[in-house]
């Protein structure tokens, strides 16, 4: 008896994942794809600049949105004329998740976030991974700001 109720319950739940699933393909996004979805969710300065590289404008702020032939997306957002320190970086790396940062050639703090796209990608998490994104650099600038 405990074995049927088990299977029960395992099926049950097999079948609910199952059906989260079905609402939205997996699927690999192009440069074309990721624009239409940012300008589908409201972002509507958005300009493609190279053949894998978007530029979303919002609120002053400039952030690059790279396409990879195999699907991948990187977020990069980069600041110039500061004097940042490594140990600062460092902080940021060692506190954070979800983006890293570096210092680039010109000592200029940068900051990336990647997003892979093996299995696929939904629309919903392709917004979620530009919202979080934006939240991440506007929380880099602040630590920036306070150290």
């Amino acid at each position: 008896m405990k074995n049927r109720n088990v299977f029960g319950i395992v099926s049950i739940f097999a079948c609910s994942c199952g059906t989260s699933y079905a609402q939205e393909s997996l699927q690999k996004y192009d440069v074309a794809g990721i624009e239409r979805i940012l300008r589908a969710d409201g972002y509507s300065a958005v300009e493609r600049l190279e053949d894998n590289l978007l530029l979303l404008r919002l609120n002053g702020s400039g952030y690059g949105i790279f396409v990879d032939d195999d699907g991948d997306l990187q977020g990069y957002y980069g600041l110039s004329g500061g004097n940042e320190s490594l140990e600062t970086i460092n902080k940021w790396n060692a506190t954070k998740r979800f983006s890293s940062a570096y210092l680039d050639d010109d000592g200029d703090p940068i900051l990336k976030a990647d997003l892979d796209a093996t299995n696929g990608l939904t629309e919903d998490q392709i917004e979620a991974f530009v919202r979080l994104f934006i939240q991440s650099a506007g929380a880099f600038r602040d630590h920036l700001a306070a150290n």
